[in-house]
């Protein structure tokens, strides 16, 4: 291992805190520190810079599948069912010595299962997974948000927007949505 210098030290200390500033589990930032440095020493100063731009860009890759993955599948029962797996976040300085940014994101195997899901009951897109199976946004308030959707009828129905005989649900949505888009509301939302 290589003897640093003070410029040296100081310019690991800065990139390890960004490294530190964007990583989301904050335990253990002496050991990071530590495990970065040994890291770092192992390659040529000249490289820091785009050592560290990779680890940077690969960490906030992750946390984005992490992301996608938490918003589409929020409960580990959800994410079971749907064979999706979501590991645990490991310490920084764990995820530095393993070399984690090499870690492969499964991002096809992730685009055929949301591609796979649809509405249990109109086959339309579903992003919704509950233990019924996979809904879509209509079927999901219709299921289970009741108040809400109850509410929300009976302001359509004031504002003379009710659902009429032998209309399906694609052309009332429609018809609301127009109506929307001529009021202040709808203009400031851009409907």
């Amino acid at each position: 291992m290589k003897k640093l210098n003070k410029e040296q030290e100081d310019k690991l200390t800065e990139l390890f805190e960004q490294f530190w500033s964007i990583n989301k589990k904050k335990v253990g930032k002496g050991a990071a520190r530590d495990a970065w440095k040994k890291k770092f020493k192992q390659i040529d100063p000249e490289n820091w810079n785009q050592f560290s731009e990779k680890i940077m860009r690969e960490i906030k890759a992750q946390e984005q599948h992490r992301k996608r993955i938490t918003d589409e599948f929020p409960d580990e029962y959800m994410r079971k069912k749907a064979g999706v797996f979501l590991p645990s976040r490991p310490n920084p300085s764990t995820w530095i010595n393993q070399e984690r940014w090499h870690d492969e994101l499964p991002q096809q195997k992730e685009q055929e299962t949301k591609a796979a899901h649809t509405c249990v009951h109109c086959k339309e897109k579903g992003k919704h997974h509950t233990q019924a199976g996979t809904l879509c946004d209509w079927h999901w308030v219709k299921t289970y948000d009741r108040p809400h959707l109850k509410m929300l009828y009976e302001r359509l129905e004031a504002l003379g927007l009710g659902i009429q005989q032998g209309e399906d649900k694609k052309t009332w949505s429609d018809r609301c949505r127009a109506y929307l888009k001529t009021t202040a509301m709808g203009k400031a939302f851009g409907a």
